[in-house]
């Protein structure tokens, strides 16, 4: 009867072994890997992501699993060794049962399950399930119950939701703080995020900075100014700047002008021969977009229009500027440059540790993102419209004040825009973007 007793004691904590070990393994467990091996037809990876979707029904089961176990296993244990000790048995079998459950159904189990969650998880999930079905039952009425208390107690809460972009950023964060992965990639992974958070506006090239030329001059300025200009799109306007009636492709210009046999004439003879262009057939159509439309759903935009470039207006239907396909692009990875772009000077300039000098027409974001500063861009997208916003007028040159954390003065203006910034950090150190 004693060595059936221990029989059972010893499949008991077997099976608490297992259940410790299932339950670190399910909250250990990578859902990407689990999702990967579901997608290539694996029928256990499958059986975990189910229990993983009904985590709380799952772990209750473990837990009441265990628990009974482990109070089986005392009882037995105390009457087998009150047999043979008498009433001392009790303190004997506190102690044995103590390290084995600790050391055999605790410590062990869930170390190696720890350090392997996986292969646990894939290996007992179909003796998983089984107890799942078999205890629902019971562990659904033990919730209901503890529920039920919370609630009378009024410590019961809404759990709160955390969404997909900030779960993501958590784990950016992680690996951030951890160094396992590239800062670029990181900075990468977090620019894609903010495409379905930043507005067009934000990005936008200024109609200010628009290079575009007047359709109605003559065709042999025009052409040639189409010519020997460094864009590959050119918008066309009509009667006002504003007023963008299409746009030219720099490769659709020269297959005209190859097609005509005039790709190599000489510029005397230009007036000549531009006439046998018509600009209008090979010019496609303007295409305009809201100023607050998201960045992610632009760049799905340009992919299905197959288009690279959109010109930005208000809710006036007012040109605002425009926006490439580039522009998105390079809020993802940086600026991109080819062996044909101009140079251009940097709109940030480093002076000393902590000093500064900014374009005036350079973005907070551009500046948040290279220094790994907090500027606010809500009400402003460039440093000098930052300024203006705060301060509510245009201040003067050599003027300056403090806020947000920096020391800036006014270095230079034309007429009303501020053109050039001095910042000065409170300190030697980078301020912390948190």
């Amino acid at each position: 009867m004693d060595l059936l007793l221990i029989l059972v004691i010893f499949i008991l904590l077997s099976l608490s072994l297992f259940f410790s070990g299932a339950e670190t393994s399910l909250t250990s467990i990578s859902r990407s890997y689990i999702n990967q091996l579901k997608l290539t037809g694996n029928k256990r990876a499958k059986l975990i992501d189910d229990l993983l979707n009904k985590k709380e029904l799952t772990i209750g089961t473990v837990l009441l699993g265990n628990t009974i176990i482990n109070i089986t296993c005392s009882a037995l244990s105390t009457a087998i060794f009150i047999r043979f000790f008498g009433n001392e048995g009790i303190v004997i079998s506190a102690v044995i049962m103590t390290f084995c459950v600790l050391l055999f159904c605790e410590a062990l189990p869930k170390t190696y399950a720890i350090q392997n969650p996986e292969k646990v998880a894939l290996s007992f999930v179909y003796l998983l399930r089984f107890f799942v079905k078999v205890l629902s039952p019971l562990t659904i009425g033990i919730q209901f119950m503890v529920s039920f208390i919370l609630k009378v107690c009024g410590l019961h809460k809404n759990k709160e939701i955390i969404s997909a972009s900030d779960a993501m950023r958590n784990m950016i964060a992680l690996h951030r703080s951890e160094g396992t992965m590239l800062q670029q990639d990181l900075d990468m992974l977090n620019s894609i995020l903010d495409l379905a958070e930043t507005e067009i506006s934000q990005i936008m090239t200024h109609r200010k900075n628009l290079f575009s030329l007047d359709i109605n001059q003559s065709k042999e300025d025009l052409v040639k100014s189409i010519l020997t200009s460094n864009r590959s799109r050119i918008p066309l306007w009509s009667d006002e700047p504003e007023n963008i009636v299409g746009v030219i492709h720099m490769k659709d210009l020269i297959n005209s002008l190859r097609e005509e046999g005039i790709i190599q004439i000489k510029t005397n003879s230009l007036r000549k021969q531009s006439d046998k262009i018509d600009l209008t057939t090979i010019m496609s159509k303007p295409w305009f977009i809201p100023e607050s439309t998201l960045l992610s759903i632009q760049l799905h935009n340009f992919r299905k229009n197959k288009k690279h470039l959109a010109f930005v207006i208000d809710e006036y239907g007012a040109l605002q500027g425009i926006v490439t396909l580039e522009d998105i692009l390079e809020e993802i990875v940086g600026d991109i440059f080819d062996e044909h772009d101009l140079a251009t000077d940097n709109l940030v300039k480093r002076i000393s540790d902590n000093v500064y000098q900014i374009s005036g027409a350079a973005t907070i974001r551009d500046i948040n993102r290279q220094l790994s500063w907090n500027l606010p861009s809500e009400d402003a997208t460039t440093l000098a419209g930052m300024i203006i916003n705060d301060i509510e007028r245009i201040p003067d040159e050599n003027e300056e004040f403090y806020m947000y954390g920096f020391y800036f003065k006014i270095l230079e203006k034309e007429k009303n825009i501020i053109t050039l910034v001095e910042v000065q950090t409170k300190s030697n150190n980078t301020i912390d973007n948190n």
